[in-house]
């Protein structure tokens, strides 16, 4: 095989070529310094789904009705076996303390104007005529259980 040295001419093509193939546009500024502008794709993660009422159910179960309190013919006849049935779109009864507004139990995309969070955040007393004690009954939720209402309502209250 007869192989001939590569010149300089042809050396300076093959990195010329390299150069442009790297995908970006190289800009020198005043001071000397190199600077390459490249054109990357950064994708973003899609926010996540909003809860659905199966993880408020799990929330339920353990801390409401699981907790011997909101199960058929039980504490005022809030039956939370079935939170989305019993919540979403259901009147609680009481009214809201400045607009005189009735509240659902459930608001879709309202936490703020909905008796069940406000039971849950300990609000209820202020903003609403409702009674008795924060829900559930003996404690508090966790923040990320409180969180994951929030989120549910905010997102639609979705089944």
């Amino acid at each position: 095989m007869n192989l001939r040295p590569l010149g300089w001419s042809t050396l300076l093509m093959f990195a010329v070529g390299l150069t442009s193939a790297c995908g970006g546009d190289d800009t020198t500024d005043d001071s000397g310094t190199t600077e390459t502008d490249t054109d990357t794709d950064t994708a973003t993660a899609p926010d996540p789904a909003p809860p659905a009422s199966a993880d408020i159910q799990a929330i339920a179960d353990v801390s409401c009705a699981g907790a011997g309190c909101h199960n058929p013919g039980t504490s005022g006849g809030l039956d939370l076996s079935t939170v989305y049935a019993s919540t979403v779109g259901v009147s609680s009864g009481y009214t809201a303390t400045e607009s005189g507004a009735e509240l659902d139990y459930v608001k879709p995309s309202a936490p703020g104007d909905s008796y069940l969070f406000l039971k849950l955040e300990g609000t209820y007393g202020e903003l609403t005529d409702g009674g008795g004690a924060q829900m559930p009954k003996g404690g508090t939720l966790s923040g990320e259980d409180l969180d994951t209402v929030r989120t549910w309502i905010e997102g639609g209250a979705v089944e």
